[in-house]
Order: C-alpha cells, then sequence, then structure tokens
C-alpha cells in the first residue's frame, strides 16, 4: 500500500490524476529537482543572442528551431550532441547565425548559459523536469520555452520567461522578436525574476526541507489512521 506518491511538478499531478489508474490526487505530493547554485550574481552585460543546450534530437524540437532560424539573422549558439549532429553543422554552413559550440564542460555551459539573452528550450514532447531549465534560472536567465507540459509549470510566461505554442513558426517568432525588442530595463526584471523563481524553489536547502515535510506529514497521516 502507498501512502503517497511523489511527482516532479503540477503537471505530472493532474496527468496521473486524469489517467485511468485511479488515484486521489491527495495521494501525490510536489517535489521538484534542484540544482546547486553557482556563486556568480546574474550577469550585467548579456550577449544578445540565443542559446539551445541539449540533446541534439527530433523530440527537442531542433528541426523545427533550426528551420526558424535560418529564416532570421538573429543569432543562436547550439551547445551538445546527438543524432542531428550533421543537421546542425549543415544549417551553420547555410545560416551564419547559427553557430555550433560542440559538447561543452560544466564551466563552459555555466558561462553561456549567464551571458546569453535567453535560452530556447522548444521541445516538442512533454519531459520529465529539465535540469538545463533549472539551471538556467540559477544565473537569473529567461527561458523561452513549448507551451507543453512540464514547461508550463517552470516557465510562467511574462514573468520568467515566455511560451509560444508547439512547433507554430508565427508565434515562435513573434516572442522572440518581442525579446529582442524589449528594453534592457525589461529584459532585467525577467533576469530578476527567473533568479527569484530559483531560489524560492529549486535551490537544495528548499528541497530538503520540502521533502522533510512531505515525509512528516505522510508519517503522521499514517500513524494518525492506523490509531
Amino acid at each position: 500500500m502507498v501512502d503517497q506518491y511523489l511527482v516532479h511538478t503540477n503537471f505530472a499531478k493532474e496527468t496521473y490524476v486524469d489517467s485511468s489508474f485511479g488515484i486521489p490526487s491527495s495521494k501525490f505530493s510536489i517535489k521538484p529537482n534542484f540544482v546547486k547554485p553557482i556563486n556568480l550574481g546574474i550577469a550585467e552585460k548579456r550577449a544578445d543572442s540565443f542559446l539551445f543546450i541539449g540533446r541534439l534530437a527530433e523530440e527537442k524540437g531542433l528541426s523545427f528551431l533550426l528551420n526558424t532560424f535560418s529564416s532570421v539573422d538573429f543569432v543562436l549558439r547550439i551547445a551538445g550532441d546527438g543524432p542531428m549532429k550533421n543537421d546542425v553543422l549543415e544549417a551553420c554552413k547555410l545560416a551564419p547565425n547559427i553557430k555550433y559550440l560542440g559538447s561543452l564542460k560544466k564551466d563552459a555551459v555555466e558561462k553561456e548559459m549567464r551571458e546569453c539573452t535567453a535560452l530556447i528550450f522548444p521541445s516538442i514532447w512533454y519531459e520529465c523536469m529539465p535540469m538545463t531549465l533549472l539551471e538556467a534560472l540559477s544565473f537569473g536567465t529567461p527561458i523561452i520555452a513549448s507551451k507543453l507540459g512540464v514547461m508550463t509549470s517552470i516557465v510562467s510566461d511574462g514573468y520568467n520567461g515566455l511560451l509560444f505554442e508547439p512547433q507554430n513558426q508565427s508565434d515562435f517568432l513573434a516572442k522572440i522578436d518581442g525579446w529582442r525588442r524589449r528594453t534592457e530595463a525589461e529584459k532585467k526584471l525577467f533576469y530578476e525574476n527567473a533568479k527569484l523563481t530559483y531560489t524560492k524553489n529549486y535551490t537544495p536547502q528548499k528541497n530538503k526541507d520540502l521533502l522533510l515535510n512531505i515525509y512528516k506529514s505522510t508519517v503522521m497521516g499514517t500513524i494518525s489512521i492506523e490509531s
């Protein structure tokens, strides 16, 4: 008999509750992932370039991303490896605004995260809880993501990032173009909100406190029922 199920996000909880498993909402507790803080503040000056970091694969929305940025002159920096690496290299030849950085080490990833104008996350599947998103927030980096699955639990549209309809190129272009047109003061507010989202939800200490509270409430509830 399971007393409590742990899920990463509210989206995951709702998915299970709405499924045919027949598990009531009260049986679920939300406990997200966390990332260790890096002792760096929000970058004072950022590059005018977008960043994609992750597996170079179709399910990550890479074809959509390459097709979109091939039609504009906005700079996109791509880091990672995967089955679509050759597609990325070909796109770089045809569109000089697309830059492939290769598979980066941790310190290089952190530098890219901290200095980009925003992280692009165009995944076309639900995901679980991508650590890339939490890492971006820890650097105060806004996220422009597909309005899909778990991304809607992490990115608050107009607060710490922007959401676009999955694989909708016109909506995506409107979001990235609109982002570039924002004033530095407007962008700075997004940077601060991204960092605040991290400190409120995704630090090791917050995670520890949340998990202990879940354990305590579950144990107390079990004792109450048995007594």
